[in-house]
């Protein structure tokens, strides 16, 4: 845990050290992302209520058609939580949104994401759901494309269904992450 927070410290530092870039130089750019952090689940099931945590990774590729507005594909998974000896892994989810975001100053930026994830759930079998999903982050640009990103996202809040069972099921992630915008042609 002190190497994680002693490793995010110093890319933050050294992210603040250097010369400002245009936070609003991904407008009209593909992007791609790659994001790490801790996801907590909660799953409600005839009365009964427990909670785990896990870790996961999420890829992303988008497309920010103004420095304001962008569309966004995530692909990600979760490792495993014991929960009252059950044995519950988020194994896939795919998520598709609209993202909003706000520059600020030259350095970073604040985003918000909304949209709908699918998920497969591994849990003594397999489940499955789709669900509304939304979150908030913050991009700090170290270089003139690349990004520092710091999220949390309601991943997904909905049930999931299996086995005869529906469970109703909430996912949050915080995550820390890198996002780099490419210089592809723009769309006209």
């Amino acid at each position: 845990m002190k190497r994680s927070l002693a490793a995010i410290s110093t890319t933050v530092l050294l992210l603040a050290s250097t010369q400002a870039f245009a936070a609003d130089a991904s407008a009209g750019k593909p992007y791609i992302g790659l994001e790490f952090g801790s996801i907590h689940g909660k799953f409600k099931n005839q009365g009964h209520e427990n909670t785990g945590n896990a870790t996961a990774l999420n890829a992303y590729f988008g497309y920010q058609f103004t420095k304001y507005l962008g569309v966004q594909l995530n692909i990600g998974s979760g490792s495993n939580m014991y929960i009252n000896g059950a044995d519950i892994k988020p194994h896939l989810y795919e998520s598709a949104y609209i993202k909003g975001t706000i520059p600020f100053r030259d350095r970073w930026g604040v985003y918000g994401i909304a949209g709908v994830t699918h998920m497969d759930v591994h849990a003594s079998g397999g489940f499955k759901g789709t669900s509304g999903s939304y979150g908030v982050g913050l991009q700090f640009y170290g270089a003139p494309a690349t990004a520092l990103t710091l999220s949390y996202t309601r991943l997904f809040d909905g049930n999931i269904k299996g086995q005869g069972q529906t469970v109703k099921t909430t996912y949050d992630v915080a995550a820390i992450g890198l996002v780099h915008y490419f210089n592809w042609p723009q769309v006209q």
